[in-house]
């Protein structure tokens, strides 16, 4: 079995040894570097973004009145009713706005409707609204039983 010495490689100028306080100093340093160049990169773009995304929150609100006024004309030349306050409700669902939404899925005979405004009276606090309009129009779906189980 040969041994090597290792005395002679860690002498060699191609294998140095580093101490300890140097390569912590190194790793500080390299820390130090990157933490800098993530938050000049982060900082970036930020100026650019704000008014970036504050003209698309303008643009969604603009598309959600429209869709509101399309369906609503829709409903006013007779187009299936049902279908079109379904799609109301959801609109209004998904923005939160849920006397909005209860006041359109009473409106529609389908059954989706139903649930929706069962979970919609959840959503507003409407407990005893709810649990009637659970017990009343009863759906075998997962998001259904739910809220129903946390009405009950």
């Amino acid at each position: 079995m040969r041994r090597f010495d290792t005395d002679r490689i860690v002498k060699s100028s191609k294998f140095k040894v580093e101490s300890p306080k140097r390569a912590h100093a190194r790793k500080g340093i390299l820390v130090f570097l990157l933490g800098l160049g993530i938050a000049a990169s982060a900082g970036c773009g930020q100026r650019g973004d704000v008014p970036q995304a504050e003209e698309h929150v303008r643009q969604a609100n603009r598309a959600y009145q429209e869709a509101i006024a399309l369906y609503q004309k829709a409903l006013k030349q007779g187009e299936d009713p049902d279908r079109l306050h379904l799609a109301l409700g959801k609109i209004y669902y998904g923005r939160g706005e849920f006397a909005k939404a209860v006041e359109e899925f009473k409106r529609s005979g389908l059954s989706e409707a139903k649930k929706l405004l069962s979970i919609s009276y959840y959503r507003q606090g409407d407990f005893t609204d709810a649990l009637e309009t659970f017990q009343r129009h009863p759906v075998n779906d997962d998001e259904f039983l739910y809220y129903q189980g946390l009405t009950s």
